[in-house]
């Protein structure tokens, strides 16, 4: 007789989890099967392997299961994790071509390489591989060899070789190890170098609250209004500026600012933009009563989608 975990997923799919073989089945809500991959169909899958390599990272988890359950966004699963000593919840991206909204994962941690080739069997293959900057190239490649690993993501390395940067206004000195942990701060170093990208990443990196954003936002208009900025550069703020202030109308649950957000948006990539937002909301406050409020924002984002596809 076999044994199964049964796990139900917002988008209505059921995920039959066999611990003996680490193999899952997905159902919909007619009791169907599922493909989770187009190109790779079949009844059983096994649960991906994450493995974590290096002395910075702090796993949260739920010690009465062996595995995980991520979100899944356009195909990409949203890793989350932390770094010692820092209260930030941080997100790496793995592309998947999943077509689940939640799938099971089993996620290893370990501190070095040696301490993974003493506790991982080298017939264990990772899905994918996420290291530090404790991690040299050498035992990344060690890594590689060993357990045939494709699918590395390096996390960001901290500031540690700039000491000081002065203020702007030439009075006082700053930390960069510290305040390169503070977005605020991140916000005005990537808008003097028009770095549209890291921006972008910024608000879904970084746990902000609608003080930061007020700042962020602040931060945005003075180059808005300044003549120099390129036009094209001035497109990629006003994106930015969208997003910020989705994000913060999120946090301040002011329904009217949202739902006018939502239904005046017109493009289809800012909307995948407001569906992270809201995703990244919506695990903030797991156990919270708002979370009811948050999904049926996810409901009018697909919606809206749908009616941008027609």
């Amino acid at each position: 007789m076999y044994f199964f975990i049964k796990e139900s997923t917002p988008a209505g799919y059921t995920i039959k989890i066999m611990p003996s073989s680490w193999q899952f089945i997905v159902f919909d809500e007619k009791g169907n099967s599922v493909d989770i991959h187009e190109n790779s169909p079949k009844l059983t899958y096994s649960l991906p392997i994450i493995i974590f390599i290096g002395e910075n990272f702090k796993i949260s988890r739920d010690y009465s299961k062996e595995y995980h359950l991520l979100k899944i966004r356009n195909g990409s699963m949203i890793i989350p994790y932390r770094e010692k000593g820092d209260k930030i919840t941080r997100y790496a991206f793995a592309a998947t071509g999943i077509k689940l909204d939640l799938v099971p994962v089993r996620i290893v941690n370990k501190t070095s390489l040696s301490v993974m080739m003493k506790e991982i069997d080298a017939k264990t293959v990772p899905d994918w591989l996420l290291i530090d900057n404790s991690v040299s190239d050498n035992d990344l490649y060690i890594i590689k060899r060993r357990y045939h690993a494709e699918n590395i993501i390096r996390t960001a390395q901290k500031e540690t070789h700039i000491e000081e940067e002065e203020k702007d206004t030439g009075d006082h000195f700053y930390n960069l190890n510290i305040l390169s942990q503070n977005p605020v701060f991140l916000t005005a170093s990537h808008l003097r170098s028009m770095d549209i990208a890291n921006l972008n990443q910024l608000i879904l990196d970084f746990e902000l609250t609608p003080i930061d954003l007020e700042a962020i936002i602040r931060y945005i208009d003075i180059y808005l209004n300044d003549p120099n900025v390129a036009a094209r550069n001035k497109d990629g703020l006003q994106t930015l500026k969208l997003l910020s202030n989705f994000y913060l109308q999120l946090l301040l649950r002011n329904d009217n600012e949202i739902n006018e957000l939502i239904e005046n948006e017109s493009n289809s990539s800012r909307l995948y933009s407001f569906e992270a937002l809201v995703m990244k909301v919506k695990m903030l406050l797991l156990g919270s009563s708002d979370v009811d409020i948050i999904t049926a924002y996810e409901e009018k984002l697909k919606n809206k989608g749908m009616e941008l596809a027609q």
